[in-house]
């Protein structure tokens, strides 16, 4: 094992699987092992680095699952860093350098390049959408790879394809990008006109060949504004039935906001909002704001958002349903309004929340990380229910804690996304090891069992 740890886990996790049937929300004693039965660790830990490595995203790759994050470098800056794991947690050794690949895009020495989002196209390839730090701002860049982790040549330059277009200035935080179905990539970023100030979404679709496609939008693009709000911030893309959904946040008269915007998938007919989520106003943008878009599969009219919320004057998470009517269309029948706030821990100062997916039961799974009293992060996952209700039946509460360095004063654990394949959930995140600033954190993954209610028709 490469760290000294101490983990607080319950004894019931460490079980082999065959004593006891596990529960939805129990570890899966099967995958991983190191640092404990059911997690993973990944370090790439470049010589001279201050050996901070933290996973952002995740997705699933055949029967195993790529993690993007990034990794520090001996210069200061970030690199984007990618590994994969076979099904049982174990590194990928076919991919890129011992089941790691590091790609500095450097338009500027020791700049930050960070991933947002990650896919896998019907290819095996990898396309990952992120941003690279430059002279004027971040530049957003979609990165295309092999199954194996080699750049893509007919990709860009060298499978790194940064987006531009005339007129506009990118002052956010990247691209994120989302496959079509025919492989080509549809990309979203915070975009500015020439000349001003105001953020608004700005989008594009790419072709298969990494070709703007000029019937998208006007001439291949589509940039729109919130009404009410010049800063802005996109966190995630999604492909509905019909349109496209981006979340993000807005900020209003200093106040922390959701952003949910929509166009037709041709970019046509955009539509904005501001989603006052927070019952108590809050500044605090990184975190009260949407981090995560899905549309349902069993409900294909419904969207799902997901993030940050200050509740009740606590911090807290929330989860909106939202029809394709409008992107302010609450859906009632989810929570009774469309809008579900969680509060796990009255004593928290910050919440977080990154990963969310629909179940194949149609459950709602989330994943993030509270602030708890002795100053130390802790990664949890909470269940909903089709109707927004929390599910008894995941950890008999609907929420659980993942601690594997509970009672210990400032070490940090964060789940930042979540996939599912054969009903069986993982997690990606980063934990940390030592207590140095910035710390030794690394990749981690980390799985839950497949859940013991199985139905005829082969999902839970």
């Amino acid at each position: 094992m490469r760290h000294a740890i101490l983990w607080g886990l319950a004894a019931a996790l460490l079980l082999p699987a065959q004593a006891a049937l596990a529960l939805d929300g129990d570890l899966d004693p099967t995958f991983g092992g190191s640092p404990y039965p059911g997690a993973t660790t990944i370090a790439f830990d470049q010589p001279g680095s201050t050996l901070d490595d933290r996973a952002a995203v995740i997705a699933a790759a055949g029967s195993g699952f790529v993690l993007a994050g990034t990794a520090s470098t001996l210069n200061g800056g970030l690199d984007i860093a990618i590994t994969r794991l076979d099904a049982s947690g174990q590194p990928d050794t076919a991919f890129g350098d011992g089941g790691k690949v590091v790609i500095g895009i450097d338009l500027v020495a020791g700049g930050d390049d960070r991933p947002n989002t990650i896919a896998v196209d019907s290819l095996g390839r990898l396309v990952i959408g992120g941003g690279a730090a430059s002279s004027t701002g971040v530049a957003p860049v979609v990165i295309r790879l092999s199954s194996l982790g080699v750049p893509d040549p007919s990709w860009g330059t060298g499978g790194i394809l940064r987006i531009t277009s005339a007129g506009i200035g990118f002052p956010g935080q990247g691209a994120v990008a989302r496959l079509g179905s025919d492989n080509s990539v549809y990309v979203g970023a915070t975009g500015t006109m020439t000349g001003t100030s105001v953020a608004g979404v700005f989008l594009t679709h790419l072709m298969v060949t990494g070709a703007v496609d000029t019937t998208f939008g006007s001439g291949g693009r589509q940039i729109f504004f919130p009404t009410s709000s010049s800063v802005i911030s996109i966190s995630d893309l999604a492909i509905g039935p019909s349109r496209l959904h981006v979340c993000g946040g807005s900020s209003v008269g200093g106040f922390a906001r959701w952003l949910h915007a929509t166009t037709t998938l041709q970019g046509l007919s955009p539509a904005i909002a501001d989603l006052d989520i927070n019952e108590v106003p809050s500044s605090d943008f990184d975190l009260n704001v949407c981090k995560v878009v899905r549309p349902s599969r069993r409900q294909p009219s419904r969207i799902y958002l997901g993030g940050g919320a200050r509740t009740s004057a606590r911090p807290g998470v929330a989860v909106v349903a939202i029809t394709e009517i409008a992107p302010d269309a609450f859906d009632n029948t989810f929570a009774g309004t469309g809008l579900l706030r969680l509060v796990f821990n009255g004593s928290q100062s910050r919440a977080r929340l990154n990963a969310m997916i629909e179940r194949n039961s149609g459950a709602v799974l989330l994943g993030g990380s509270i602030l708890v009293p002795n100053d130390s992060w802790e990664a949890f996952a909470a269940q909903l229910r089709s109707n927004g209700t929390l599910d008894p039946g995941f950890a008999s509460t609907g929420v659980r804690f993942y601690a594997g360095f509970k009672g210990v004063s400032g070490r940090e654990e964060h789940f930042t996304g979540v996939v599912e394949t054969g009903g069986r959930p993982v997690f990606a995140g980063f934990f940390q090891f030592g207590f140095s600033d910035p710390g030794d954190y690394d990749f981690a993954a980390v799985a839950l069992a497949r859940s013991s209610a199985i139905f005829s028709n082969g999902f839970e």
